[in-house]
């Protein structure tokens, strides 16, 4: 009987093979994320390889009968036209690309690898903007990583200058004198501009990953998208008693339908009370004030209330680059919050276009 491993990870196949472990290797839709994928591994250059996030917009596309799109491989399917060609330029320009997210690292790469001289800011001290919190989810979320440090390992590689903990305003811009600016800033998670909600105890998403472990905690989640879902799944795992409130009949509206049913299972393994159908009122010393869709009140009890509910672009340097910059582009979810495939294919066709 023929031994096989199904698996995206190369290296693993390698030492199972030599071992005698396995007779073949299957893989099918990480040589979509990445087509090389066998020649880099050939070759040693694994931190080269492209990962499948395994997001399965690839397969949800095929149940349709539509074409494939892979998240991370914007060529997948137009490898023979024209516009979707990486080909040398044959007039290098000085292109700073502002925010280090999904975006911001596929276009700096992109026009880099066509022989612009790049430079990369990003406000934080490190790269990857919310694929760091995306590598927060508690089953397969470390990918997120592996993406980031193929990013790291092009940009290395195609000599792209990284200018980290920088803020970048029209002034820098300004004094810089690039050929062509790509905006690439992301979005934040929206303030909630109600009673009791400027204490310490309440929290955005974005600083939440960044910066805080809770555990023991009774924790109160509001927003429903994927966002939400990855903070509330990962502090009941650490020992939270959690709860999800949410405006809408139904949660997760943002994530891919061949994943929901993840989200679903994990809710319910992990004892995560779901509150949907209500807005909240108000923080007060007695707690979070909650009204739902039929006017009825409540109070509950937290101890930390965290926000991640709707995001808005974080789009004010665009703005203010109108009239100071002459080649100017806005990419990601600086025009709008979107997904990391909308991300990485607009940076994509914005570095083969410069």
């Amino acid at each position: 009987m023929l031994r096989w491993l199904s698996g995206r990870d190369p290296v693993l196949a390698e030492k199972a093979l030599a071992a005698g472990t396995i007779d073949f290797w299957e893989v099918c839709r990480p040589f979509l994320a990445d087509p090389r994928l066998l020649i880099k591994a050939r070759e040693g250059r694994v931190q080269e390889i492209k990962p499948c996030l395994g997001g399965l917009l690839c397969l949800s596309r095929m149940f349709r009968n539509l074409p494939y799109v892979c998240s991370v491989n914007p060529a997948l399917g137009h490898e023979y036209e024209a516009s979707y060609q990486i080909v040398p330029t044959d007039h290098p320009k000085r292109v700073f690309v502002v925010g280090g997210g999904p975006a911001g690292l596929e276009a700096a790469v992109i026009a880099a690898r066509r022989g612009h001289e790049v430079t990369l800011l990003e406000q934080r001290e490190q790269l990857g903007g919310q694929l760091t919190a995306a590598a927060t989810e508690i089953a397969g979320g470390g990918v997120f990583n592996k993406l980031i440090r193929y990013y790291q390992t092009q940009l290395d590689r195609y000599k792209v200058e990284v200018r980290l903990g920088t803020a970048v305003d029209w002034k820098l811009i300004a004094k810089e004198q690039p050929d062509v600016t790509v905006v690439a800033t992301g979005a934040r998670t929206a303030d909630l501009a109600l009673p009791g909600f400027d204490q310490a105890i309440v929290i955005d998403a974005d600083r939440f990953s960044e910066d805080e472990t809770l555990s023991n905690e009774t924790i109160i989640v509001i927003g429903g998208d994927r966002a939400a879902l990855v903070v509330a799944e990962r502090l009941a795992q650490d020992g939270c008693q959690v709860a999800i409130v949410d405006q809408g009949q139904k949660i997760a509206g943002d994530v891919i339908p061949t994943f929901k049913w993840r989200h679903v299972a994990w809710l319910d393994e992990l004892n995560i009370e779901l509150i949907k159908k209500t807005r909240a009122v108000k923080v007060s010393a007695e707690g979070l004030h909650l009204e739902d869709i039929d006017g009825k009140q409540s109070v509950r009890k937290f101890d930390r209330l965290v926000i991640a509910g709707q995001r808005v672009s974080v789009n004010n340097l665009a703005q203010d680059l109108i009239f100071s910059s002459d080649e100017l582009y806005t990419i990601g979810d600086a025009i709008a919050p979107r997904n990391v495939c909308e991300a990485v294919h607009e940076g994509f066709k914005i570095g083969v276009r410069i």
